[in-house]
């Protein structure tokens, strides 16, 4: 059974933004994709103990953040895009910004708890990218 006292973080990932959103709080969060946005994000995650922190897969726009989170130390699960979807109509929660989706991406960790994904070689990178 899930602990609704951890930290989950649930991130809405996209070509220029990420809207991120922290279990416990219902403020959302929205960085640009870019080095400063980097810093902004992991300076909000630094004082938190996250369990793990979640996000869809999206084509290409994933892979920069989560490399960047793994090499700070923190767990990430990549999830099928339709599985946190499902949850959300479950939830009877239809509406969809990308706000909502990343609340709903926090409360899909918490509540499923999915597994965090190895960190990459820089080989496998490159053999993935050919």
């Amino acid at each position: 059974m899930s602990d609704t006292n951890k930290i989950c973080v649930g991130v809405d990932v996209s070509k220029s933004k990420w809207d991120v959103a922290i279990t416990g709080s219902r403020q959302t969060y929205t960085f640009e994709a870019n080095a400063v946005g980097q810093q902004q994000l992991l300076d909000l995650l630094q004082p938190l103990d996250v369990e793990i922190i979640c996000l869809e897969a999206t084509g290409c726009y994933h892979h920069d953040l989560v490399k960047l989170l793994q090499c700070s130390g923190y767990p990430v699960a990549v999830v099928n895009p339709r599985l946190p979807r499902d949850f959300a109509r479950s939830m009877n929660r239809l509406a969809k910004t990308d706000k909502i989706d990343a609340q709903i991406l926090a409360l899909f960790a918490q509540r499923y708890e999915p597994r965090p994904m190895p960190e990459t070689s820089q080989i496998l990178e490159n053999l993935t990218a050919l």
